[in-house]
């Protein structure tokens, strides 16, 4: 997602903030639920795909890391 600002006197835009954004399918229940995939066309969207692949394999490294962390310190009292 990308933020921009505009001067309503100038009409100038620029960038003020960028995120990344996951967004998720419910079913009627409003459970999570698969949709179709993504498939990158451009140069741009192959290489910030690939990026999040990265991104998300970090994250959930983290996170197993910190609950290991976790359970060793609940073990330790």
């Amino acid at each position: 997602m990308k933020v921009e600002a505009e001067n309503p006197l100038t009409g100038e835009y620029h960038h003020t903030a960028s995120a990344y954004v996951t967004m998720v399918s419910l079913d009627s229940h409003g459970r999570p639920t698969k949709m179709a995939g993504v498939e990158p066309e451009t140069d741009i969207q192959k290489q910030r795909f690939e990026a999040a692949v990265e991104r998300r394999k970090t994250r959930l490294q983290l996170k197993k890391n910190l609950e290991e962390r976790r359970k060793k310190h609940e073990a330790d009292k």
